[in-house]
């Protein structure tokens, strides 16, 4: 008797002798291949369901959130505010700091600092070789600037164009790194710490004033891409939900009551993200007991918080508050070169989307109006000011 053959694809094995039966070998495994394709497309399929089941998930608390008062968007961050404010919710801030902050290049005078037809085949002869270096001059962009950037507040920038506008912004977003023309000068803080101290793109984002986008991909796919790469898939480490319901704990019995009561071991995923179990209840009266159930109940704004926080709800809030839900399946095109996609205003918003979803805490925002009609702009800018209120980021925004 000779080795057994095998007559099966990839991750499937049968064996034969000569004495079997060849044709009844490739029936079974035809068979079996068209059962592993149907797994695999049953599979596929409830994959997709389930994913469309929390996208479905997602704007359903999107809308409610939104629904929130008379005004979508600016009655809850207003409710949101008050409710950290009475229970002295601190959320991470971030202080920015410059002084006599100066900026330098190099420009070009005369015609050859105007590239043409005639000079700029003479121009790149000579910097081939290295001779006949164009007269230069210095400029001063930024010239001595002061201030600081409190968290909370909306800073408006204004300034004709080439004033330096959009300089400011990178330099205070770090984005002018290895650009060896720009001398800056200057010291810029960012609660206290220098920018060689930490990761400086992680806490500010940046909205460009041009419009660099995937063409293939729709508004949704581009806003979730953008969201999953600035925070990835782990877990946020601050939690406004379960801060919030911590704070209402110690409003209850206090610091004192809270450590002799409890312990670290005794919180549990649950109300607000968190709950404590039965032999975790105060123990000094029913009183204290009935207080804590009180504490741990939650109320309209409190249980959308901790439906929200965390599930990626936020990016189809923030698709809703600048007018992006009707195109969210729309593709985003190319400006109409090689594909139609969305008008140049909805282009706009989405350049401020895609920073906007992220985790960071500074908002640089440069020439965000460009392409967008006045009522539209008006409710883009009160949303960033209640936003920036009510989780006390610092954002600046420049205009015309």
């Amino acid at each position: 008797m000779e080795p057994s053959t095998s007559l099966a694809p990839i991750g499937v094995s049968y064996s034969f002798s000569e004495d079997g039966d060849p044709e009844a070998l490739c029936r079974n495994s035809r068979i079996d291949e068209e059962e592993a394709i149907a797994a695999s497309l049953e599979e596929v399929t409830a994959g997709a369901s389930r994913r469309q089941a929390k996208k479905r998930v997602r704007q359903e608390l999107a809308s409610r959130l939104l629904s929130v008062g008379e005004r979508p968007g600016q009655d809850f961050f207003r409710l949101l505010a008050e409710k950290l404010e009475e229970y002295h919710v601190a959320t991470p801030t971030v202080q920015i700091e410059y002084k006599n902050l100066t900026v330098k290049t190099h420009a070009a005078v005369g015609s050859a600092g105007i590239p043409t037809a005639g000079n700029f085949g003479p121009k790149l002869v000579k910097a081939a070789f290295g001779v006949g270096k164009a007269t230069t001059q210095e400029l001063t962009i930024l010239d001595g600037l002061n201030g600081v950037l409190k968290p909370g507040r909306c800073t408006l920038l204004l300034g004709p164009p080439g004033s330096g506008k959009t300089t400011f912004l990178k330099v205070l977003g770090n984005r002018l790194r290895g650009c060896s023309r720009l001398q800056v000068s200057g010291q810029i803080l960012y609660n206290g710490h220098r920018k060689d101290q930490f990761v400086v793109e992680r806490t500010t984002a940046f909205v460009d004033q041009y419009d660099n986008h995937i063409p293939n991909l729709s508004v949704g796919e581009t806003v979730n891409f953008a969201h999953t790469c600035q925070r990835g898939y782990r877990e946020p480490e601050f939690s406004l939900s379960d801060e919030l319901c911590r704070a209402k704990a110690l409003s209850v019995v206090g610091a004192e009551g809270l450590q002799q009561q409890h312990s670290t071991d005794d919180l549990q995923p649950g109300c607000m993200g968190m709950s404590y179990s039965s032999n975790s209840k105060p123990r000094s009266s029913n009183r204290d007991a009935a207080d804590y159930e009180q504490a741990l109940v939650m109320d309209e704004i409190e249980h959308l918080i901790a439906q929200v926080w965390g599930t990626g709800a936020k990016t189809d809030v923030v698709m809703l508050l600048l007018g992006l839900g009707h195109c969210r399946d729309t593709l985003v095109g190319d400006g109409g070169l090689m594909l139609r996609g969305i008008s140049g205003g909805e282009r706009k918003r989405l350049t401020t989307a895609e920073m906007v979803v992220g985790p960071q805490r500074v908002l640089l925002m440069d020439e965000i109006s460009t392409g967008l009609d006045s009522a539209t702009l008006y409710s883009v800018i009160t949303f960033f000011t209640s936003m920036s209120h009510a989780l006390n980021l610092t954002t600046i925004i420049s205009l015309l």
